[in-house]
């Protein structure tokens, strides 16, 4: 699915949907850390009660929701910030959180040895409802995920006119519970530019492969103009990071000092 905007320059990304998650400035602030522990991540049995923790500060309006992937045969003990889940399939499972403002995620796995020792929590009874439904599930980015992005002219483009078109291919570091998982895209102006805001991960949770994942793809597009610097940013978990385009004859310069996160390569390319 791709569409165009037009703001002075054409626009055009591969899904869009607003995003308004407040960003953090890469050049100022590190990324901040995963605030989802869990008691363990792995060597847990069938049926083994783990123990999840939720460390970031949360007021009294910002309900912390819970949500494990796949949704089958998991019993559930929430008390706020805190919650046991336990397994009834070996596997592995992402444990999802929510503050209100920041979601976090976690990777467990399951083997298949029966656990046999008392566990005295009380659960509430499965219920398929707690979790997301439907096959077009949308989860965060990984807290540990980063993005790299291969740029190239796109189209056929006449190298004495002024205007180009740049196809920006994306391709996360982690893999995802899919085949072929799909980058939420949202594009907008704002004071600064032009702005790019990867803000989680598509997957159909019909066709998931979650012991043969993949990597998310998602290609975004922009129109320049020769005449002009282009100013752009790209937001990637939460975490915002500025560069610029410049058109020279047939050269285009992307001017991008970070080489962890978000990374573009090449940054010189011909048409």
């Amino acid at each position: 699915m791709k569409k165009i905007l037009l703001a002075g320059l054409s626009v055009v990304f591969f899904v869009s949907f607003y995003a308004c998650n407040k960003t953090t400035d890469v050049s100022t602030t590190s990324q901040t850390e995963n605030g989802l522990k869990a008691s363990k991540t792995s060597g847990i049995k069938i049926s083994e009660p783990v123990s999840f923790t939720l460390n970031r500060n949360t007021s009294a309006n910002n309900t912390v929701t819970w949500q494990v992937l796949p949704i089958g045969g998991v019993y559930k003990a929430i008390q706020g910030s805190k919650a046991t889940f336990k397994f009834g399939k070996s596997g592995k499972y992402f444990v999802i959180t929510s503050n209100g403002l920041s979601k976090d995620t976690i990777l467990v796995n399951v083997d298949s040895t029966v656990y046999t020792n008392s566990d005295t929590t009380t659960y509430q009874p499965i219920d398929s409802s707690f979790y997301s439904q439907g096959n077009n599930i949308l989860v965060p980015i990984f807290s540990n995920d980063g993005i790299t992005i291969k740029p190239s002219f796109f189209g056929t483009s006449n190298p004495s006119q002024d205007s180009f078109v740049l196809k920006l291919a994306g391709s996360s570091i982690q893999k995802y519970p899919s085949s072929s998982p799909v980058f939420n895209v949202s594009t907008y102006w704002d004071s600064t530019g032009l702005v790019y805001n990867y803000s989680g991960v598509y997957w159909d949770n019909s066709s998931s492969t979650i012991t043969s994942p993949s990597v998310a793809t998602g290609d975004t597009y922009f129109q320049g103009n020769s005449k002009y610097t282009i100013p752009f940013s790209i937001v990637y978990n939460n975490v915002r990071y500025t560069g610029s385009v410049k058109l020279v004859g047939n050269t285009a310069t992307i001017t991008w000092p970070y080489t962890s996160g978000v990374v573009i390569s090449p940054l010189v390319i011909n048409r």
